[in-house]
């Protein structure tokens, strides 16, 4: 419960927080929102796996993912050893595509590649090499199908406007509406403002989504900008999940604003739910399970943080000069909000942890991969606006009520409040770059022409398992099938038996090719052996899982230039 705060001309019983209300919106969002999908695309199997060789040319080639998924019009062909695409009916069925030659496959390489789109609307791209009768001497590197790099930065900017729009204008409104609702009715300047913030940030919102529709629909496609008036993208693009997000901020955003200019507070929270809840109808946590504790998660985590953000917005403004507000008006306001806020700085971290790990399932992923460290820079720039807030609420705000030097003191709340906000703003834009990245995604190896000069001949590999090492032994070491050899000794050298067979995959960062796995056979104490095909030249990844024990696994990773 907040207390009542001593002003010069008597006692003030401030507004309480309505908690109500904020039950309301996440009931109200929960109900509203689609149901999940279960997982991310990722590809399960193959027919025919990858790298095999077959006696019989095959009459279907499939490539099945982990849910449902659709295809893109560009990135999906059959090629041959040569590179020229092989006549074949390409359609995807549920969550498997499914390749159908029109003739029968001659003797020879040939190569898979794909291009869907997963639930999240990100575009997974892949592919898989077979060869029927007997590999052919050499093939060549698949081609990519990416959007180029102004439709990338038109994208994220989109993002951030539609974030940080949606964000400020959602808690912007509660805090006009419960938190700063006495100032708002006694200062027409005040309310002048806070009118003005708000309709900006509901047009940066609905503009940034308006933008996402056919962007994403050119990033799926690997399309450039110059695509973008093309007559069939704005149908297909309409009929997509960013399409159904837009309208469902752009529908909140008109019923926020009519509510609040008639003055029908509990309409205008329910507007500005239903605004803030289209953030949540794409992206990663939409792909995640269980899907009731992600969502419950993401829609809490939203929450949090738009009542923070806006309510920064909102003191800002209220610390610009009015002759209707005093010094003890605008300490009491600065309190209420600091209150309210240390609930808030629990949801957002309980939340952030728990989204982490439901979508990036990984701890080491938080340094080795870029959307780790995002998230790392986030969380580093939350815990640097609670210190600030926590400096605010327990010694800037009680020497404004009570100290010597009232005035002297607002105006160092007034700075710090500044920070804490400006700091937000950065959070907010992160956030938005945040969400356009991959999650359990590697950082993309640096491509082959920045690599040592590569030459054909055996590679060795070796790495640190535990206390003992891996070696992988790569011979030829050259584009096409390779033989790899594997032995693992512990830290005295001596043969190292793990708890269950290693596990072998390699993939190609630079043309999105892989994980593809490939099994081990024991050959003896601590030795191992697999074929490995390298169907195009590069620098490839090659990580191996090794069960020590029931609850130790470690996962090590090299690079290896193909020439």
């Amino acid at each position: 419960m907040i207390r009542p705060v001593r002003r010069t001309s008597g006692w003030v019983r401030p507004s309480a927080t309505p908690t109500w209300a904020v039950v309301l919106l996440a009931a109200f969002l929960v109900l509203l929102l689609p149901g999940t999908a279960d997982a991310h695309a990722v590809l399960k199997s193959s027919d025919p796996t990858d790298g095999q060789v077959l006696a019989q040319a095959p009459r279907t080639i499939t490539a099945t993912f982990n849910e449902a998924i659709s295809l893109a019009p560009k990135g999906n062909m059959l090629l041959d050893s040569a590179g020229r695409p092989v006549p074949a009916d390409i359609r995807s069925v549920n969550d498997t595509v499914v390749y159908t030659p029109a003739s029968t496959l001659a003797e020879g390489t040939y190569i898979v590649s794909w291009r869907v789109i997963s639930a999240d609307t990100h575009p997974v791209g892949g592919g898989i090499s077979f060869s029927v009768g007997k590999p052919s001497a050499s093939s060549v590197a698949v081609p990519t199908q990416v959007a180029d790099r102004e439709v990338n930065l038109l994208r994220i900017g989109a993002e951030v406007l539609r974030y940080g729009g949606v964000l400020g204008f959602a808690g912007l409104t509660a805090f006009g509406l419960f938190i700063a609702e006495p100032s708002v009715r006694r200062s027409a300047t005040f309310a002048r403002r806070v009118r003005r913030v708000r309709d900006a940030l509901a047009a940066a919102a609905v503009f940034g989504a308006a933008a996402l529709v056919p962007l994403v629909k050119l990033w799926q496609d690997g399309a450039g900008v110059g695509d973008l008036f093309s007559a069939s993208l704005w149908p297909a693009a309409l009929s997509t999940a960013p399409a159904a997000a837009a309208a469902l901020l752009a529908a909140g955003t008109v019923i926020a604003l009519v509510a609040v200019r008639r003055e029908l507070p509990v309409v205008a929270a329910a507007g500005a739910a239903l605004a803030l809840g289209s953030l949540a109808v794409v992206g990663h946590t939409r792909v995640y399970g269980p899907g009731w504790l992600v969502l419950a998660a993401d829609l809490l985590h939203l929450a949090t943080a738009a009542l923070w953000f806006g309510g920064l917005l909102g003191l800002c403004l209220l610390f610009l000069p009015d002759p209707d507000h005093r010094v003890a008006e605008v300490a009491s306001a600065v309190g209420r909000f600091s209150g309210a806020a240390l609930w808030l700085v629990a949801g957002l971290g309980a939340s952030a942890v728990l989204l982490w790990w439901r979508i990036a399932d990984s701890v080491d992923g938080l340094w080795t991969t870029g959307y780790g460290r995002l998230v790392l820079v986030k969380l580093v720039l939350v815990l640097a606006v609670i210190g600030v807030a926590a400096w605010n609420r327990y010694r800037l705000v009680p020497s404004v009520l009570s100290g010597p030097r009232r005035q002297d003191t607002l105006g160092a709340l007034r700075r710090t409040v500044g920070i804490e906000a400006a700091g937000l703003a950065v959070v907010v834009a992160v956030t938005g770059v945040l969400v356009s990245q991959t999650p359990r995604e590697e950082v993309a190896a640096a491509p082959a022409a920045t690599a040592p000069s590569p030459s054909a001949g055996p590679k060795t590999l070796t790495a640190a398992v535990g206390d003992g090492k891996a070696t992988m032994v790569i011979s030829p070491g050259k584009r096409g099938v390779n033989a790899l050899q594997l032995s693992l000794v512990d830290g005295k050298g001596v043969p190292l038996v793990p708890h269950e067979t290693p596990e072998l995959s390699v993939r190609l960062p630079a043309y999105e090719l892989g994980p593809f796995k490939k099994p081990l056979s024991t050959t003896g104490k601590g030795t191992y052996e697999a074929t490995v095909d390298f169907p195009l030249d590069g620098t490839w990844t090659v990580t191996l899982v090794v069960r020590l024990s029931e609850f130790e696994s470690p996962v090590v990773s090299q690079k290896v230039v193909i020439p």
